[in-house]
């Protein structure tokens, strides 16, 4: 997720993860996505840019289906279109089959969007044994600097 600025400039977050908490799964899908679309729609994380990474091989319009799905089982709150609309415009997604490059081009087009160098934030909801394996994907993208 790529945030608006603020006083420290903008942020970036990648969501990743593995089994039920990949990007798709189930905690995802329940809870992470909605309530990433209520901060960003609360204004609390303007320009938002949203980057979904797990093992499905979908591209971002199944992506951006799957979120959509989610909100109207999920949500506790009604989504009016214009606000689906809005957010819809800040998912993008990167299969981990993909590699490291495809992921790397998918943060410099957030952060270009929001119009300069950002903070990066990752999310990793991924078992012990798979976090090694994240975190080489995320050096081998280079996307360890400016990151939290």
């Amino acid at each position: 997720m790529s945030c608006g600025k603020d006083s420290t400039g903008c942020r970036t977050q990648v969501s990743a993860g593995r089994g039920t908490g990949r990007a798709t799964g189930d905690l995802a899908r329940r809870k992470l996505l909605p309530g990433l679309f209520h901060l960003s729609n609360a204004g609390f994380i303007p320009g938002c840019r949203i980057i979904g990474v797990s093992l499905d091989e979908i591209d971002t319009e199944a992506f951006c289906h799957l979120v959509r799905r989610a909100l109207d089982e999920c949500s506790t709150r009604k989504v009016k279109d214009s606000d689906w609309i809005r957010f819809a415009e800040t998912l993008d997604y990167v299969s981990l089959a993909a590699g490291a490059a495809p992921l790397k081009e998918a943060v410099a087009r957030a952060e270009q969007a929001l119009g300069g160098q950002c903070q990066r934030l990752h999310y990793l909801s991924v078992p012990p044994a798979a976090a090694l394996s994240a975190v080489r994907l995320l050096g081998e993208a280079e996307l360890v600097e400016r990151s939290r």
